[in-house]
């Protein structure tokens, strides 16, 4: 999947790991969507999950704040949420990043210089 326009959906994943392992298709399907099954229950759960090399799935609280409408520009509340975090490895980062340079991430280092990362 070199083209950034295209995504890689689950059938598609399902069809990959197939041709690589040689394993069945219908018996990977079993498997990925075993494995989705249970990274969605534990995060639900509240516990994060992590794949060395890949990233981590974590619960985060989002606490209740206001919000300001653009157009009226009147304040509303918006109630308190759970959501789902996904931070990906420094190791999938830096493969990412050698795969196409270009898309390195630039941060401020604390001394004023910019470095990629």
């Amino acid at each position: 999947m070199n083209n950034p326009s295209t995504r890689m959906n689950k059938r598609a994943l399902i069809a990959a790991v197939s041709r690589k392992t040689g394993i069945k298709a219908d018996q990977v399907d079993q498997v990925i969507t075993a494995a989705l099954d249970t990274i969605t229950g534990s995060v639900t759960a509240g516990t994060p999950v992590m794949i060395s090399n890949f990233g981590t799935w974590a619960p985060r609280r989002v606490p209740a704040r206001l919000v300001r409408n653009p157009q009226t520009g009147t304040l509303r509340p918006v109630d308190a949420r759970q959501v789902v975090r996904f931070r990906v490895s420094p190791r999938l980062r830096a493969s990412v990043q050698a795969a196409d340079p270009a898309t390195a991430t630039v941060r401020k280092h604390p001394k004023g210089t910019l470095t990629a990362q």
